[in-house]
């Protein structure tokens, strides 16, 4: 009998899959799978498995920066309600001017609401970039940044499949990499993965 998969959990790398996986185990119905770095490969894999599992679910879990001066520190896992394709533009004169802005948003990050487990987690908007602490991404309205985001809820919209986006805090946006926290950052998102499956 073919396994039916009620959740499909995508994380960019093995470093974020590695505790995520050992908390799923005894989930029959729930698997991860690994999207790859960036937008180009999280829209092919977020394509193919809503195509091969017709999940209930899928949910995007992975680390992000936190811009400065926004009220998020390390360690500390939100919920993504709206992402912004920030570096989709042109330089001219040593300026940006970004000219493909999209906007997009998830129905879905507020029917958590009611749950006092979830409650302490802030919903917040981000920026995806390709390139992390891209210098030149419109910080007023986000809080963090990441590299995924929006084309996992361009595809899951297009798909019209319900989806979710979780991130742990493991750095502040420009932050030097030998600086981050990805450890503590990796064990909370597995931990808050575990709420919402």
């Amino acid at each position: 009998m073919e396994r039916k998969i009620k959740t499909v959990i995508l994380v960019p790398t093995t470093l974020e899959m590695e505790k995520i996986t050992r908390i799923i185990q005894p989930y029959s119905d729930v698997i991860t799978e690994i999207s790859g770095v960036g937008a180009i490969r999280t829209a092919c894999k977020t394509a193919e498995v809503i195509n091969r599992y017709s999940p209930a679910q899928i949910i995007l879990a992975g680390i992000a920066g936190a811009y400065p001066d926004k009220g998020i520190t390390k360690g500390e896992c939100v919920i993504v309600n709206t992402e912004y394709t920030a570096d989709a533009g042109s330089f001219s004169e040593g300026t940006f001017t970004p000219k493909f802005k999209e906007r997009f948003s998830c129905p879905y990050c507020y029917d958590y609401s009611g749950r006092t487990d979830i409650k302490s987690l802030k919903i917040v908007a981000s920026n995806s970039v390709n390139a992390a602490g891209f210098p030149y991404a419109e910080t007023t309205f986000v809080q963090i940044e990441n590299m995924e985001g929006a084309a996992f809820f361009n595809v899951c919209l297009e798909k019209k499949v319900r989806f979710l986006e979780l991130r742990a805090i493991s750095n502040t946006v420009g932050e030097d990499f030998s600086k981050w926290d990805i450890t503590e950052a990796t064990e909370n998102l597995a931990k808050t993965v575990k709420m919402f499956i």
